[in-house]
């Protein structure tokens, strides 16, 4: 399994620039964190650590990747003996696991970083239902990412949008129908149907992208145009995502947003070699 992340550090006039990466067993201060990285821009080396019962074990210490105003990717592959670290696809180090990695359940990201998406990879979230909170909302030039499986015996699935009670997007994919539901829900009212052949199929894997544009969504499947729904609510209110029926969801993934401080993702899977 492995935990893929990308993003931008940022132009700074300050001298002091650094971003921090915590794999951690909860979110209270003085929860172990298995995996503690810390990167200061400025100078010429990478820290990583673990925090256990209280204490910091030794640091370990690598040459520093990362440039300020450059993108990067970084990719943690987590094996028996411990997690593989790449920094634009090149390996940076092995980390030995000082506490077994089933036991982490967030993630932190915290410093100066814009961080563009943060997925897993390899494991399975089922959803019955499964919400994705999205803090900022939606603007143009992001996109909503995700990859999942339809399992043979499905017969819909569903993924909503959401600002509290309304629905900006309603995307309900009906397999006896064959064909795909779009739909805004409003003050409790539903607005009028749009209808799309069906691109899903029973027992596949399939990736979906839905680009924000000024006047609508754009949505692709498997690379493919699939439909465009203009927008009926403004996607700036989007406080979350939900999934529900008959779909194994492995990744989903905001792109485009800004780094906030100190953002935690919460996981619905265990971390496994």
């Amino acid at each position: 399994m492995s935990v893929y992340m990308q993003g931008t550090v940022p132009e700074h006039n300050r001298t002091w620039v650094y971003f921090q990466v915590e794999f951690a067993c909860g979110q209270q201060k003085g929860d172990d964190v298995p995996l503690h990285f810390r990167s200061h821009i400025n100078g010429e080396t990478v820290g990583f650590s673990t925090f256990q019962d209280g204490r910091w074990g030794k640091e370990e210490k690598l040459m520093n990747p990362f440039q300020k105003g450059k993108h990067f990717e970084v990719l943690w592959i987590i094996h028996d003996f411990g997690y593989q670290v790449l920094v634009n696809r090149n390996t940076l180090c092995n980390y030995s696991h000082r506490i077994p990695p089933q036991n982490i359940r967030v993630i932190s990201i915290d410093g100066n970083l814009e961080l563009q998406s943060l997925s897993m990879m390899g494991g399975q979230v089922k959803t019955h239902p499964y919400d994705h909170p999205v803090s900022g909302g939606l603007h143009p030039g992001m996109a909503v990412y995700i990859e999942g499986t339809v399992p043979k015996k499905a017969t819909r699935f569903v993924m909503n949008f959401l600002c509290d009670e309304d629905i900006l997007l309603h995307f309900n994919p009906r397999f006896p129908q064959q064909y795909v539901v779009l739909n805004t829900c409003q003050s409790g009212r539903w607005g009028k149907e749009e209808v799309h052949k069906m691109p899903f199929r029973k027992g596949e894997h399939f990736e979906a992208i839905f680009i924000v544009n000024e006047a609508e969504y754009q949505v692709l499947v498997n690379g493919n145009p699939f439909c465009k729904f203009k927008h009926r609510i403004s996607p700036q209110f989007l406080k979350s995502i939900n999934f529900g029926g008959n779909l194994v969801l492995q990744s989903m993934i905001v792109v485009g947003r800004k780094m906030e401080r100190n953002m935690f993702f919460f996981l619905d899977i265990f971390l496994n070699p």
